[in-house]
């Protein structure tokens, strides 16, 4: 990846950041310069990695759905169950959260990421497979 200096200037302009500051959140960030920005704003806690997490466990869910036999989604903090929801009420509700409000679904995941929570997929027939 080749970060050009205007961006780390544009950066560092935005956020009072210094040049290391500003290179790094470019470079976690992809190159995004928004992205940068709010990373450093956040104070690190807005980490894209979260965001690619978000995105891996959207992914595998699914994919799974494609696959069949899914029953429901779960959440697991120390290997109980949190919340369970069928993946019907899952889809309808993540539509009507992308649509209407997708601004609080990212900060959302975060608690739940940050809380050390994990996914599971259960199917018809009783196995499951964890999200990571």
């Amino acid at each position: 990846m080749n970060i050009r200096l205007e961006d780390i200037d544009i950066v560092r302009e935005r956020t009072d950041a210094n040049y290391t500051q500003a290179l790094e959140a470019l470079e976690k960030c992809g190159g995004d310069v928004v992205k940068a920005i709010v990373y450093i704003e956040s104070g690190g806690k807005n980490d894209p990695g979260l965001e690619q997490s978000f995105n891996n466990i959207i992914e595998k869910v699914i994919s799974a759905i494609k696959e069949g036999n899914v029953n429901k989604v779960e959440m697991l903090k120390d290997e109980k169950i949190v919340l369970s929801v069928p993946v019907n009420v899952g889809i309808v509700g993540g539509i009507i959260g992308m649509s209407c409000i997708p601004w609080a679904l990212i900060p959302a995941f975060l608690a739940v990421y940050t809380m050390g929570c994990k996914f599971r997929i259960t199917r018809d027939d009783d196995s499951s497979e964890n999200i990571e």
